[in-house]
């Protein structure tokens, strides 16, 4: 039996966690023996930990940060040598490889990309851009695969480390499972999601950070009001909580507005929306779209870099505005909810973005 670990620096609620999730249960289900390693597991950090199944290994390296991570990584990989490695987002790739070359052992590095490596670079300037950019040049082209969760990624990455990197496999994220369709038929309890409302509610997910751009969302939000009743359900917890609802008060929206924090079924919710929007600066593969995507909702996003345009196929399956422009995003959200722009319902998504498909990719890698 083939042995595989799945490396995430911890279990909270984010996207790239869930997929850690749904790949490790994947491979179990598929008969591998299957371990997640998590840097961090303490309190919030192991929100997603219950839905892991019985037959996966959870290990808790406890050492705080992925930068602490190489010994007790190390250790841990002289001992149980697994197969093959899947390490998950840019530092965490970076020690990963250090923590197999120290160890000695013979296994199989996968390597996933879930964000721009300009993104990654551009909020760093001289000596730190430079070390982070050749960590991530020297990595990438030692690994023995390079999964990118989108081609938007693949291209951005061909672009700022250059093309000498090994095969890459664009390999999507495993967001649409069964469950989800089952999940997405539970009740609410709040009335603004009920069906005899009056009010048409606004949902979007994910974490409370910079990249959602929430501040822009708010923004644009509060126009559309002065043109058409609507809520505005944010779901997801993070550390621009405070701010978020300090602009909610300034702006006077705290009757239409909600954040809800972490919410273990977000589907339920989403599945009652009038629109699903995303208001992000930049995105890898944001798998709340491709979920919103799947249960057939309106979808206004903008068009940042990457994921957006390649999930909605150029608008196809969603009004797409250009990135960081508030008018346009407030403007869309009033001509769907007004019913003045209809887009096509995809069809795909399950074989595109299925856990079998997605699981069969990887096994192939490994």
């Amino acid at each position: 039996m083939k042995k595989v670990a799945l490396i995430i620096p911890t279990l909270g609620g984010g996207g790239a966690e869930r997929t850690a999730v749904l790949l490790a249960n994947g491979f179990a289900n598929a008969g591998l023996e299957t371990y997640v390693i998590a840097v961090n597991l303490a309190g919030e950090k192991s929100k997603l930990k219950a839905e892991l199944s019985p037959a996966v290994h959870l290990v808790d390296l406890a050492c705080g940060q992925v930068k602490y991570m190489t010994r007790p990584l190390v250790a841990w990989l002289k001992q149980v040598q697994p197969d093959a490695l899947i390490s998950t987002m840019t530092h965490t790739n970076i020690m990963v490889y250090w923590a197999k070359q120290l160890s000695g052992i013979t296994t199989r590095l996968i390597c996933r990309e879930t964000s721009t490596a300009s993104v990654n670079l551009k909020h760093r300037t001289g000596l730190k851009k430079w070390l982070l950019q050749s960590a991530m040049r020297w990595v990438y082209q030692r690994c023995d695969v390079l999964v990118p969760v989108s081609q938007g990624v693949a291209d951005d990455m061909q672009q700022y480390l250059g093309t000498a990197l090994p095969k890459i496999h664009v390999i999507y994220d495993p967001v649409i499972t069964p469950e989800l369709y089952q999940l997405a038929q539970a009740a609410v309890e709040e009335p603004w999601f009920q069906p005899e409302r009056s009010i048409p509610v606004i949902v979007a997910a994910g974490r409370l950070t910079e990249a959602k751009n929430y501040p822009l969302l708010l923004h644009a939000f509060a126009q559309l009001i002065q043109r058409t009743p609507a809520h505005l359900f944010i779901l997801g917890e993070g550390e621009q909580r405070a701010e978020l609802e300090s602009l909610i008060h300034t702006l006077g929206l705290q009757q239409y507005v909600a954040l809800p924090g972490f919410r273990a079924n977000p589907f339920a919710y989403m599945a009652k929306a009038d629109v699903y929007v995303m208001s992000s600066k930049w995105e890898g593969l944001p798998g709340a779209l491709i979920q919103a995507l799947a249960l057939k909702l309106n979808i206004v996003s903008t068009d940042c870099p990457s994921g957006p345009r390649e999930i909605l196929e150029q608008g196809r399956y969603g009004v797409l505005v250009p990135n960081q422009d508030q008018a346009a995003l407030s403007n869309a959200l009033f001509k769907v909810l007004q019913g003045d722009i209809q887009t096509d319902r995809a069809q795909h998504s399950e074989q595109v973005y299925g856990l079998d498909a997605i699981t069969q990719a990887y096994l192939a890698l490994i």
